[in-house]
């Protein structure tokens, strides 16, 4: 916004914020410099405030939201003074952003004496961040060693129901 008679500018930047996912709901609001009484800026030594202006933004999957600067700003010295008519304020938005969680699968391994009968390991150690809570995956293995020797245990990921893949990176 800004006045014929402006003479002065300052920026306000709405928060920005970055959670990684976990199945809840992330939010974030306000300004740098924000408090009660408005969001603080200083020009030549002198303060000031601005009102009037708001920026929010919510996210729960993996990605960005932009946190918009909405409203009209309102300038106010120290004695309450409006001096909006000096001012123009630059608003600069914000960033909520929400991680994928880093899943590691591991495939179980298992030794022993040669029996003649098929050895299988099924099996998966889930690490790094893991899953999210009521999260998960389903797992389908195919490998077995019957003759002495050894073979790659391999096994597949489904995510389950509840699960979407793009909060996720998976290393398999």
């Amino acid at each position: 916004v800004t006045s014929p008679a402006a003479q002065f500018e300052v920026t306000v930047e709405a928060n920005s914020a970055e959670y990684t996912y976990d199945g809840q709901k992330k939010e974030v609001s306000g300004f740098t410099n924000e408090t009660d009484e408005g969001i603080a800026v200083t020009v030549g030594g002198v303060a000031y405030r601005v009102t009037g202006l708001s920026a929010s933004a919510e996210r729960t999957d993996a990605g960005s939201a932009v946190s918009y600067v909405m409203g009209t700003p309102t300038v106010l010295d120290a004695q309450n003074n409006n001096v909006t008519e000096l001012f123009h304020v630059k608003p600069v938005n914000g960033t909520l952003t929400v991680k994928q969680r880093t899943v590691t699968l591991t495939s179980a391994s298992a030794t022993r004496e040669y029996t003649g009968e098929a050895l299988v390991a099924h099996g998966v150690t889930v690490s790094g961040d893991g899953w999210a809570a009521g999260e998960g995956a389903v797992y389908a293995y195919s490998g077995s060693q019957t003759l002495v020797g050894s073979s790659p245990n391999y096994f597949t990921a489904t995510p389950d129901q509840n699960t979407k893949a793009g909060n996720y990176r998976m290393k398999l």
